[in-house]
């Protein structure tokens, strides 16, 4: 199983072709709640399912962890 990783800490590595799909936790200060989401890393930026750019610091929903896919079921 995948443990969460602070973007503090590394962001995922970008394919050279593609994106990585990955999990990632977002931080509402202002709602003091966790919202947690797919979305796809690529050419160092994540991108949500409409193909627009996340900001990491957004001031209203900061990415503060992100975590692989799991493997799917056998």
């Amino acid at each position: 199983m995948s443990e969460w990783i602070s973007v503090k800490e590394r962001l995922p590595e970008s394919p050279e072709k593609g994106s990585l799909p990955v999990i990632i936790a977002s931080y509402s200060s202002m709602r003091k709640i966790y919202h947690i989401g797919y979305v796809e890393f690529q050419k160092n930026y994540f991108y949500d399912r409409y193909n627009e750019k996340i900001v990491i610091d957004d001031p209203y929903w900061q990415i503060t962890h992100w975590m692989p896919l799991p493997e799917p079921p056998k």
